[in-house]
């Protein structure tokens, strides 16, 4: 399929994916995109396909080549297996390729691949001249892996961009004008892969905007190629990226399950202390994991409360506590409480787990036996406050 005179997309189609990364539904597939690039005197390839792809990925190229070993560079945007596992067997079939990537990206690719290579390690000085097709790159670190760069064809004004701007939404049409609209598709996309990222996607735009290129096609690597207006889909990451919350409105997250009301009464009493504050009371029980994820992002302060069943927090808790590092915050203090029957492991547990998700955490936590007393109340409202005064 050719996108301009000479590139080519040669990537594969994946319609009947349903999940990808474990934990994303794909409910209308994806496609592993990759880019072919014949210049006068060199030909160069953006991004190879994912394991299992590894035929149809051949087969596509030599719809475009004499033989594969033609190839002279392997642009790598981007290491992650569904771009890079067959970059082994391509060397193999075109074994003069240089390797063109970041500093991170050599390195990932050498434990991907576990053999040597010829690299050339690429920063914004770097250029490569096709013949009368020139690639420059960009490094655009942590989008939405440290490895990744954009890649821009001069003559063409085709930035590709990876991970960025796509979406796993398979059309066999391939052009986003030919495509009935999916930007539901490139939001979810956005919202569970780039989301923890928001701050690099701004900088990536502001350091693309400052180079004063011309962009008339975006290429990424799932979904369709954006060749109608292809900044509308930037202009929504900019938007996507924005925090939902102002500093100065950021909320005190009381959030927590009760199995006899007495963990809640605990959430309930704290939450009084901070008066003058925001605060969100959240049952986990009642609640959406994506109001979760929305309120941890919004949160300055973080209580996580849990009874102890078997010695343990309940699921849903772990649950909403692995939302943590799919949004950006800045949590400032967090702390467990909890009330228990007879042994109580619970809020040591959920201390141990907030430390290791690198929070600043209020120790020890607070449990109290059973029902809270008048004096355990008052213990409850001293935790409450140091807390408090360290918001201050």
């Amino acid at each position: 399929m050719e996108i301009k005179n000479d590139v080519y997309w040669t990537g594969v189609l994946d319609p009947n994916l349903k999940k990808f990364d474990i934990i994303l539904d794909t409910k209308k597939g994806s496609t592993y995109n990759s880019y072919l690039i014949k210049g006068e005197t060199k030909i160069a390839l953006v991004d190879s396909a994912k394991h299992g792809f590894e035929n149809t990925f051949f087969s596509n190229l030599k719809k475009h080549l004499t033989d594969i070993s033609q190839i002279d560079y392997i642009i790598v945007n981007h290491t992650e297996p569904d771009h890079s596992a067959a970059m082994a067997e391509l060397l193999d079939l075109a074994p003069n390729a240089i390797v063109y990537a970041s500093k991170s990206a050599i390195k990932f690719l050498s434990a991907i691949m576990n053999k040597p290579f010829n690299s050339v390690e690429v920063d914004e000085s770097t250029s490569l001249d096709l013949g009368g097709k020139t690639l420059r790159f960009f490094k655009t670190p942590f989008l939405h892996w440290p490895d990744t760069i954009f890649t821009y064809l001069k003559e063409d004004q085709i930035l590709f961009t990876c991970d960025a701007f796509g979406a796993h939404y398979c059309n066999k049409n391939m052009f986003n004008d030919l495509c009935p609209d999916y930007t539901d598709q490139a939001f979810y996309y956005f919202d569970m892969i780039v989301r923890p990222f928001k701050s690099k996607v701004l900088q990536a735009v502001e350091k693309v905007t400052a180079s004063g290129i011309k962009i008339d096609t975006i290429c990424p690597s799932h979904g369709p190629i954006l060749r109608e207006n292809p900044m509308k889909m930037v202009h929504n990451y900019i938007k996507w990226s924005q925090p939902l919350v102002q500093e100065k409105d950021r909320t005190v997250l009381i959030m927590y399950l009760s199995a006899h009301t007495n963990t809640k009464i605990m959430a309930e009493t704290i939450s009084k202390t901070f008066i003058n504050e925001k605060v969100v009371l959240l049952d986990i029980a009642e609640t959406n994991m994506p109001e979760i994820r929305n309120e941890l992002e919004k949160a300055k302060a973080l209580f996580i409360g849990s009874p102890t069943v078997l010695g343990d927090a309940p699921y849903p808790i772990w649950e909403a506590l692995a939302h943590i590092p799919t949004v950006p915050t800045n949590i400032k203090i967090a702390a467990a409480f909890g009330s228990y029957g007879w042994s109580g492991e619970a809020v040591q547990k959920l201390t141990n787990r907030l430390k290791e998700l690198k929070l600043n955490v209020f120790e020890p936590g607070l449990k109290i036996n059973f029902v809270a007393s008048e004096e355990e109340n008052k213990q409850i409202k001293s935790f409450a406050s140091e807390i408090k005064k360290i918001l201050a």
